[in-house]
Parts: C-alpha cells; structure tokens; sequence
C-alpha cells in the first residue's frame, strides 16, 4: 500500500468513526477529558447540576429484546459535561461517548444521540437511530469489562500456499475452474491457478480496485476506483473495454467523497445476458456485456456500494442514502421506493418473496417485494450491519461490524438462532460449506471496541468455533485482517489479506 493509501484509509477510518455508533470523544476510558475545542460549550452546561458525577444501570430495550446499559455523567475541568457509556453487548465498558447538553428538564445526549430524564429515582430516555427506550437505577460504579482477551482456540489448518500480491486486497477473491480472481489496491487485477498460487496473467492499471470481479466463461468484469466498469480477456488478462459508470467522476475517490472507510464498490450482476451495476452518483445501469454499450440508466437516490438482487423480473437495490427500491429489468423502472433510517452499503438476499438487507441504522430489515413493506426487522443494538447475508438450507447467516458478531437468523422471522463473537469486523459474505461457517475478521487500530484480526470456522449449527487463525498486522496502518468474504472451491478456502497476501488452506 503506497503513502497515498495509507492517507486514504486513515481518512475513511476517521470518517466511519465519527458517524457510527458514538461521536465526539472517542479517547480513553473514563479519563476527565475536555472535548475537542470545536465541541468545548461550557457557556451553556450550568456549573452544577444533579445529574454530574452520577452513575445509572439498567437495561436498553429493542423490538429484538433487552441488554444491559449502563450510563455515568461525569463534568470535565473546564465544565463540559459528557456522557461514559456501558453496552457490553457492544464490547464497550466506560467510554466517553456523548457530550450532554441539559435543556427544559431532559438531558441531551448529542453525540449518542438521544435524551434522558430523571424521574423520581430512574433515569429514562430513548437512544440510537431507532429510538431505543432504556431505564436505569442509580448505582455506585459501572461494572468491570468481561471480554477483556481472545480466549485460546484451536489452530486452523497450515497454509497449502500464500502468494504475496504485493498491495492491500479489500475485495473477496472469486475462483472458477481452477483459478483464482483478486484485484489490488496498486491497480493490478490478478489471475492465479488455485492449486499453487502461480501466475497466469496480470493485467495493470492506475486505479485502485477495491471491488470484486464477476467472472463468466471468457470474460472478467469489475469496477475501479474510477468507477469504471472494466471487461478483460479472462483466457489473457488484456483489456476489452471500460464504460464509465459516474461521467463526472474522472479520478479516483476524493477523500471528501468516500463516505465508507470499507472501500465498498458495486460489483456487477450478469442475468438475462445483461450486465447490472450501481455507481457512485447514484444510478443503477444495465450493460451490454458484449459491446459496452448502455441500455438503461436509473436514479437510486445514493451512491451505490453493493450488488443489486433479482428477484424474477425485479432488480432490490440499497443505496447509500438509505433509499430501497424495486426496479423493473427491462427498462429500469421503479416499481417501489422507500427510505430507511441510514445508508445501505451491502447487498440484499431474497428469500420467499421478501428483500433482506442490513444496514447502518443497526437493523436487518425483510421487505415485501410486492411492495417494499416492512416483514420483519432484527436489531444488531448499536452496530452497523454492513455484510451482505447468505441463506443455506433456511438458516441466515451474516456478519457485523460493532457487534464483533456473526449471527444466524430465521429469515422468515428475523430470530436469533445464534451469535458468535468473532473478535473484529465481520464485513465479509459468510462462506458455508458443509456443517461450518467460515468467516475472514478484521481489525481496526486504536479503536474504542477492541478489534483482533483472523480466519474463524464456526459450527454450522450452534455458532461455537471450531478453530482460529490470527491474521496478521498490516504494518501499523488503521486496518488489518480480512475485509472480503472467503472463496471455497474443491476443498480449499481462499482468504484475501489486506496485507497484501492470498492465502489457501484446505478444510474438509
């Protein structure tokens, strides 16, 4: 990864961090801290007040259950109050979370965000995107963390192989017929054979390619950092053609622009002999895959990050502005449209005539593909959900980010049937095969949740882990781990690091 990299994923990370779950403060634990100068408002914080220094336990509630929640308000030298926060359901234990503003008798909670009032005794109010009630009772001190380490695993299997590719692999690798499909961060696309890792062709460019490729009998389709939709000879790596998806976008992500730190690019769909894919200005296209040439373009509302679904003759698709829609194939018309709470930045699954999609106001939402009305949604508490699902034999499987967790669902009811820490972010599609679920987890660095980089297998059944991999540090940048899905193909896994290798390991 060159400097420019490193630059831009610090900047994606900063970005991520200051709008996900808390905002403001996000420094050590506990400490009496001033907020950064633009946050400092003394003027407006009364000297004293009834709620400073006070400590409050209790439950936050969900249409999906209960957790513990904790809250302690502590007044900085200067006379900022803040707001320490206890969600071990989201691995955070005393963190400084929210700058509290009181006003007409509630407190404000502006980074949280949400509001609080004491009644009596109790501490009530609502938090999050959707509003979520909790209750809490004074108390002496918040409690102790419990997951303060990776508890000892077994050992997965050895690498058969790991080729070094020689920059940063956000994408997921794809293999077919014996080889093995990654594009780089340093603008290279690569072809290996799956059974050694050698060469076979790589094709070069100036454009960082986080996305992953669709791969047809004679053909490589991906998306660049351009967004640029790229066709190469999959038999000689050389280039057929490139169709600008976004005309005004003549270079690569101007950090001002890149509104997800994951490099999440829109990978194309091949049905009916036409080629789907989303851009970054918000439009969902249909492609000839032969020629290029464009049949139909159509506003989404958002940038598009994901592949879109078919569901018959419907194309689901999420934007990032939170906008669902259901497109008519032929010529791209909306059949429905709605909006939800926060950006869509995976792809939807269909099952049953429903649409099934994470996204960053921390649900999974199932919709109607009638007409795009609510089915069921399933809280992730404070974590973005942004894994695209995978539905084997009518179990859910996804990933999270927060939350550490991978999870299994009913998809027709959006129960829990388990959820397993992982120990980082699972970005990543699950990849099930047999009666396992293998999962690639990444790492933020510096982070407020303690992140740890790996490859897991997971029991298909019950969520245990079979076995853990540590991944490696990515040599003191903000992300470490594995951002993509893991491929499977004749026994083997196939891990992309975003330091820069490709691993195979056999599994059963």
């Amino acid at each position: 990864m060159n400097p420019r990299d490193h630059r831009l994923t610090a900047h994606r990370l900063f970005r991520w961090a200051a709008v996900t779950l808390m905002l403001g403060c996000l420094t050590a634990p506990l400490a009496a801290q001033d907020p950064p100068p633009a946050a400092r408002t003394p003027a407006t914080v009364p000297a004293h007040d009834s709620i400073d220094g006070t400590v409050w336990m209790g439950v936050l509630k969900s249409a999906s259950g209960s957790t513990p929640f904790g809250l302690q308000f502590r007044r900085t030298p200067r006379g900022a109050l803040l707001l320490i926060e206890y969600l071990p359901a989201m691995h955070l234990y005393s963190q400084v979370v929210s700058r509290v503003t009181p006003r007409g008798g509630e407190y404000v909670l502006d980074d949280l965000p949400g509001t609080a009032r004491i009644d009596g005794g109790t501490l009530r109010g609502t938090a999050l995107f959707a509003n979520m009630p909790f209750e809490l009772e004074r108390v002496s001190q918040l409690p102790a963390p419990t997951d303060t380490a990776v508890p000892t695993f077994p050992a997965g299997p050895p690498p058969r192989w790991t080729r070094a590719l020689g920059s940063a692999a956000w994408a997921s690798p794809v293999v077919r017929e014996g080889s093995v499909y990654i594009g780089t961060v340093d603008g290279r696309f690569h072809a290996l054979r799956a059974g050694d890792g050698t060469d076979l062709w790589t094709w070069s460019d100036s454009t960082p390619i986080y996305g992953e490729a669709l791969v047809t009998g004679d053909a490589v389709f991906v998306v660049n950092d351009r967004t640029e939709l790229v066709r190469l000879d999959r038999a000689r790596g050389t280039l057929v053609w490139r169709v600008p998806l976004d005309s005004a976008r003549r270079r690569p992500a101007a950090l001002a622009d890149d509104d997800t730190f994951s490099h999440r690019t829109a990978a194309p769909v091949l049905v009916g002999g036409v080629l789907f894919v989303g851009s970054t200005d918000g439009h969902i296209l249909a492609i000839d895959p032969v020629h290029g040439a464009v049949k139909w373009r159509t506003d989404a509302g958002g940038k598009i990050c994901a592949s879109v679904a078919v569901a018959g003759d419907r194309l689901i698709v999420g934007a990032m502005d939170g906008s669902l829609l259901a497109l008519r194939r032929t010529d791209g018309g909306v059949v429905w449209r709605r909006k939800l709470a926060a950006g869509i930045v995976s792809a939807p699954v269909i099952y049953r005539g429903t649409a099934i999609v994470g996204a960053r106001d921390y649900l999974m939402h199932a919709v109607r593909l009638t007409d795009g009305g609510d089915v069921w949604t399933q809280h992730f508490w404070a974590s973005w959900v942004e894994s695209a699902p995978r539905i084997v034999d009518d179990v859910l499987y996804v990933g999270s980010s927060d939350l550490r967790a991978v999870r299994a669902l009913d998809p027709a009811t959006g129960r829990v049937r388990w959820s397993s820490d992982v120990f980082g972010t699972a970005w990543g599609t699950p990849t099930v095969v047999g009666d396992a679920v293998y999962m690639g987890v990444a790492a933020v660095t510096g982070y407020m949740i303690a992140h740890y980089p790996s490859l897991v297998a997971l029991d298909k059944r019950t969520g245990a882990i079979r076995w853990r991999v540590a991944g490696s540090s990515t040599g003191g940048t903000p992300v470490s781990g594995y951002a993509g899905a893991l491929a499977y193909a004749n026994h083997s896994l196939y891990a992309a690091g975003l330091d820069g290798s490709l691993v195979a390991m056999t599994v059963p």
